[in-house]
Order: C-alpha cells, then sequence, then structure tokens
C-alpha cells in the first residue's frame, strides 16, 4: 500500500469503541492513520506491515441511550453525573464516505424507498406509573433544527442504519424522564435531562421544543 506523505495523517491512536477492522468487524485498538479521503487504515503508516482498512463504530454500545440505571430516588446532580458519562465515550461524526466504499453500490439501499420517523406519544401504562420513571425517544432532523418524539422501533431502526428508514438524514436520542416523585423535582430533573442531551449533542432549541411541559405525564399523590 502507498500513498504519498503529503496525503496520509500518520501516528494516530485509538484506545478502543472507535474503529472496526472492515475486514472481521473486530474493535480496533492501536495505531492508525488516516487518508486525505477520508479513510482510515491499522498502522502508524502505510510501511508499517499490513495495513486493514478500518471504519468508524456505529453505535456499539448506543452511547446516545441513557438507559444506565438511574435511581428512582438520585439526585439530579446524580443523574447528570451517570448520563455525562455516557456521552463522554460518544464517537465523532460516521465516516459515511468510508462506509459506502465497504459495499459494492449494488449492495447498497434504496433510498428512495425508506420511510422517515413517526410522531409517536407515549402511552403509558399501570406499570409505567408503578416505576415512576419511563424512556422516550426523540429524533432531529440532521440539517434542520427540528425535533420529534418517535417510538422505540423507529428509534431502533436509526440506530441500527437499517435501510428501511433515512437513518442518515435523522440522529435519534433515547432519554430517561420522570413521571412520579414530587413535582417540582420531577420538572427540575426532566428539564435538566433534556438541556443536557442539547448542550452534549449541539441541539439547540431543544429544551423550547417541550414548551415548559416538564411534568407531562406526572401522576398526583
Amino acid at each position: 500500500m502507498y500513498f504519498p506523505k503529503s496525503q496520509i495523517q500518520p501516528n494516530l491512536y485509538t484506545n478502543g469503541g472507535e474503529f472496526q477492522k472492515i475486514t472481521d468487524k473486530l474493535i480496533y485498538t492501536g495505531f492508525y492513520f488516516k487518508t486525505s479521503t477520508g479513510l482510515f487504515y491499522t498502522g502508524k503508516t502505510p510501511n508499517d506491515g499490513a495495513n486493514t482498512q478500518l471504519v468508524r463504530v456505529a453505535n456499539i454500545t448506543d452511547p446516545y441511550s441513557l438507559t444506565s440505571t438511574i435511581p428512582k430516588s438520585s439526585t439530579i446532580p446524580e443523574a447528570q453525573k451517570i448520563i455525562t458519562t455516557q456521552f463522554a465515550n460518544v464517537g465523532s461524526d460516521l465516516d459515511v464516505t468510508a462506509i459506502n466504499n465497504q459495499y459494492p453500490k449494488s449492495t447498497l439501499p434504496d433510498y428512495q424507498n425508506r420511510s422517515i420517523p413517526v410522531s409517536f406519544i407515549p402511552i403509558l401504562t399501570t406499570e409505567d406509573f408503578k416505576v415512576g420513571v419511563i424512556q422516550r425517544y426523540f429524533a432531529k432532523k440532521n440539517n434542520e433544527l427540528i425535533y420529534l418524539e418517535t417510538n422505540k422501533e423507529n428509534y431502533n431502526l436509526l440506530i441500527n442504519r437499517s435501510p428501511n428508514i433515512a437513518w442518515d438524514l435523522y440522529t435519534p436520542i433515547s432519554m430517561l424522564w420522570y413521571i412520579d416523585g414530587g413535582l417540582n423535582k420531577v420538572y427540575s430533573t426532566n428539564k435538566n435531562l433534556a438541556s443536557l442531551i442539547e448542550r452534549n449533542n449541539k441541539w439547540h432549541g431543544f429544551v423550547q421544543y417541550f414548551k415548559e411541559d416538564f411534568t407531562k405525564f406526572y401522576l398526583e399523590s
């Protein structure tokens, strides 16, 4: 493999969780280099042994999901600490060029027949009210500050980059939503979680999307 020195960025290093080998899909840890065309290969340079192409890991551990176990009695700072830790490991944007180069054009999905995320309003169950917290799913249109609440099925399709949905046009996020524990605490906790998502993902206007209704689904004791 040969690349002019001016066309590569050598001696890069990943601690794991960011790339996987294109050959066996194994997560890669170690030195790699990047080409001027946006591709990634193992090794410090093209001369460093047998170079294997790498692609970015999309969502091996679903870093956007806020499904960590947060005790119902957790304080707001504790919840923020747990979720901030999750977001700290979120990789950079997907390298679409590298992904497309992985497959022949004939195997790429038919983008004309894909769906877009559907709008959805959760219907709570008796069990939800017993637990006191639910999971809500949202999606943002990538080129606009447009948000919508969607269902778990659409969220999973987007996370898994299903060819049946426009995963490259929308970014999904899952968040905890408290419905029990005192009106003021529910309001402030839910607003803080929404603010955390807005700040960490640069989802400008996400907090305003809720129109201050951060006690939605709250059950009066």
